[in-house]
């Protein structure tokens, strides 16, 4: 059912970009899939040049209060404790899971926690680089140094 429904909502959000005016500038919600406009989105400006956030301002409020209610239940760990992926000593960020359930993951350095969202969250995204990194027969392939 997860996923008629996001696929509904992306032929929706299309359906809306196609018709858009400005197609250049035209982004989708990565939450609901509404189109974001100046108006319902936040904007960080840096210099001459505007960024714009990849969500709409409600999904928005609904990922920060995810966040610190993760945070209150799971408090940060001690100053050097170690990355719970790669044991490196390191400023831990909040590791959470990004899918309907957004339960809390663990405490990960901020490489370890940006890999694994590359990777797409998911062990089938590990694995594909796994398999990537056997088929390039390095024969090199080391842990991390700590």
């Amino acid at each position: 059912m997860y996923y008629s429904r996001a696929a509904s909502l992306q032929a929706a959000a299309m359906r809306m970009f196609r018709s858009c005016d400005r197609r250049e500038s035209c982004m989708l919600c990565r939450g609901c899939g509404d189109l974001l406009e100046d108006a319902n989105c936040y904007q960080t400006h840096v210099g001459a040049k505007t960024y714009r956030s990849n969500c709409c301002r409600p999904c928005k409020r609904v990922q920060m209060a995810t966040i610190r209610q993760l945070r209150k239940l799971h408090p940060r760990p001690p100053v050097g404790a170690p990355c719970e992926c790669c044991a490196r000593i390191d400023n831990l960020q909040l590791d959470h899971d990004h899918g309907g359930a957004r339960q809390f993951r663990g405490w990960l350095c901020k490489s370890c926690n940006v890999g694994i969202g590359h990777l797409g969250d998911s062990v089938e995204g590990l694995a594909q680089a796994v398999a990537y990194l056997a088929r390039q027969n390095t024969g090199k392939i080391a842990p991390r140094p700590l």
